[in-house]
């Protein structure tokens, strides 16, 4: 696949890692994209909450939910300490580090037991074998 952007393969790659940095402060949802977030708000949330964002149409039902000044979370930068030496994307996570850099050695340590697919994520792993050989 191609990219417009360097920007826009981090973007891509954040669906392989699983990183999911932005969460609702409304309900479980948390998205690997700051704009997905901010649209998920606006259609299940909308109008929720009474102490609006200054910079933008967003709302808080508590006013300690934004950050001091009543500013909502989208205009903070998240703390990514944990640095990808490769392709520079940032996790808040050492751990999520450690699943991404497997994008880039291609280590595939989550086996199938039943054939040779291999993942470098338990998740997908557990999704073929549910999905290819029907068990859960």
């Amino acid at each position: 696949r191609t990219f417009e952007s360097p920007s826009a393969v981090k973007v891509h790659l954040a669906v392989h890692t699983g990183e999911k940095a932005y969460k609702c402060p409304f309900c479980s949802h948390a998205s690997s994209q700051k704009g997905n977030l901010k649209c998920h708000i606006l259609r299940i949330h909308p109008g929720k909450g009474e102490f609006a964002c200054p910079l933008c149409t967003h709302a808080y039902t508590r006013k300690s939910t934004p950050e001091s000044n009543a500013i909502c979370n989208f205009h903070f930068q998240i703390d990514r300490r944990f640095v990808c030496t490769i392709c520079e994307k940032g996790f808040t996570a050492k751990t999520s580090l450690a699943r991404h850099l497997r994008i880039h050695t291609g280590e595939k340590p989550f086996t199938c037991p039943v054939c040779a697919y291999a993942s470098n994520k338990k998740d997908n792993l557990m999704r073929h074998v549910k999905a290819i050989h029907l068990i859960n």
